[in-house]
């Protein structure tokens, strides 16, 4: 006789108390639900109470029945091998075979028992992906699934748990480092930087690791390289000039010095890709205080602001541009025109070296109304997302920002045809925030709408997003890359 326990009261003690068999219905894994029978002498051998036994984990099986009845997540151990059924079957092992066990799948030195104590994963060797495998992590008394004690440095001698590992030494025991940092300078270039550092005393070998986002410290780099944002370089020589990068874009570099056993980091060194290095001014050429703008400087109260600084105030000349710009008139040939030029197809930009696309006003290629979707096919310049082909409205060209590129550089704009998209900073670079509507020097830069422009950096964040410049007041953010919006194309100096 069974006696099934659904409601307690004097109806179901009197049951039980004539059952000879107690029944548990209980949702097993992949969703079925088998019935447990047990004699209730067993029960009371067992000294658990018949209506309400113990369930310490409160996951609805009770502890006599329960392979795990410290642990919610975990019921059932079908074969007995320590190791959970439902475990089992998230990483394809058998919940029927004790000996996979003893297994090392990932070969990280744990076996797989130890990695469901130690709530790691059996198929990745290192599973909190800080550069140390969770073998080593768990011999030396580290967390296998924490990887910010990569950096920590447990014996204070000044080289971190990731060093230790990658030097071969004990983090618990006091090492003193044998070889010194590197000094590192950058170069930017067209596509480019050339990074130069001092030979180390020791080292053999050295390597580079750069990324296009902030490098907080080499173990930063050195993991985001397996995902692709980041990228590590070995067996490299001073000078070494790292290409295909994106111009307009701030890329961030760290030089690494090795004698096989240590491995110590430079600084990080920023640079931005594709420019002289020298910036424009914002434009502004007046003070304010906290109520009003376009006053006399200096100000009261109001001291070093930005007009009284840069090339706003030491060639604040409009002959060639708005204050601190310097721009030259372009021909539809590539010639260099006289200020007072009343048509011109490219504008150089004298302080960044940059030349930049003229828009027009005549319903053709470089129409000011024609409007872009954000499309770029290389996965090494898109942040993990191509973005949307052919969704603008133009003429000339299919209406994204690769298929333009590609008419531009087609049709030779000003005897040129290495046009491409402008970095972000690059894009900001023209903005003249000393006006709006738009916020450019229209002297130089006609027929520019006040608008959202495209610029060739996706957004971090969010792949399908990327940068753009909003001319209406100069300011910057990042948009779908859906969406339709304006671009002006640039080139390299020369």
């Amino acid at each position: 006789m069974a006696a099934y326990a659904e409601k307690s009261g004097k109806g179901l003690i009197a049951t039980l108390q004539s059952a000879l068999v107690y029944t548990h219905i209980v949702k097993g894994i992949n969703g079925d639900t088998p019935v447990i029978h047990i004699k209730l002498n067993e029960l009371i051998g067992a000294q658990e109470p018949i209506l309400f036994p113990k369930d310490r984990d409160n996951d609805g099986i009770p502890d006599i029945w329960d392979a795990f009845p410290d642990d919610a997540r975990y019921q059932f151990d079908t074969d007995g091998d320590g190791m959970a059924d439902k475990w089992e079957l998230q990483y394809g092992f058998d919940p029927y075979t004790i000996n996979e066990s003893t297994q090392d799948p990932d070969k990280d030195e744990l076996t797989n028992l130890e990695e469901f104590f130690w709530n790691t994963d059996p198929l990745n060797p290192d599973t909190d992906n800080d550069g140390i495998p969770d073998g080593w992590e768990v011999r030396y008394a580290l967390d296998p699934t924490n990887p910010a004690d990569a950096l920590l440095d447990f014996d204070g001698d000044g080289i971190s748990n990731l060093d230790e590992y990658r030097n071969g030494t004990d983090p618990r025991v006091v090492n003193e480092p044998q070889i010194t940092a590197p000094s590192v300078s950058a170069v930017p270039g067209d596509g480019q930087v050339t990074l130069t550092w001092n030979a180390v005393q020791g080292a053999t070998d050295y390597e580079i690791c750069y990324a296009p986002e902030p490098i907080t410290d080499p173990v930063n780099c050195f993991t985001s390289s397996k995902n692709g944002t980041s990228v590590w370089l070995e067996q490299q020589t001073s000078p070494a000039t790292i290409t295909d990068l994106e111009n307009g874009t701030l890329y961030h570099f760290i030089v690494t010095a090795t004698d096989g056993k240590q491995f110590v980091s430079s600084d990080v060194v920023t640079v931005m890709v594709g420019t002289t290095g020298k910036l424009n001014d914002t434009g502004i050429t007046a003070c304010g205080n906290a109520s009003s703008n376009n006053l006399a400087c200096p100000v009261t109260d109001f001291p070093g602001q930005d007009v009284q600084h840069g090339r706003d105030v030491t060639h604040n000349d409009d002959s060639d541009g708005h204050a601190g710009f310097s721009f030259t008139k372009i021909s539809s040939t590539g010639q260099s025109l006289a200020a007072s030029a009343s048509e011109w197809s490219c504008v150089k930009d004298n302080v960044t070296g940059l030349t930049w696309e003229v828009k027009t006003d005549d319903g053709g290629l470089h129409d000011m109304y024609s409007t872009y979707t954000w499309y770029e096919p290389d996965n090494s310049k898109n942040g993990g997302n191509a973005g949307t082909q052919n969704g603008g409205s133009c003429t000339g060209s299919a209406c994204d920002t690769h298929s333009y590129v590609q008419a531009v550089n087609a049709a030779g704009l000003c005897g040129a045809s290495d046009w491409r998209m402008p970095g972000k900073n690059e894009l900001r670079g023209i903005a003249s925030l000393d006006r709006f509507n738009p916020a450019i020097d229209t002297d130089y830069f006609p027929n520019t709408r006040s608008t959202a422009f495209w610029s060739s950096s996706p957004y971090a964040n969010f792949g399908n997003n990327a940068w753009n410049v909003d001319f209406d007041y100069g300011f910057g953010g990042w948009s779908y890359k859906g969406n339709s919006f304006s671009v002006r194309l640039v080139r390299s100096g020369q």
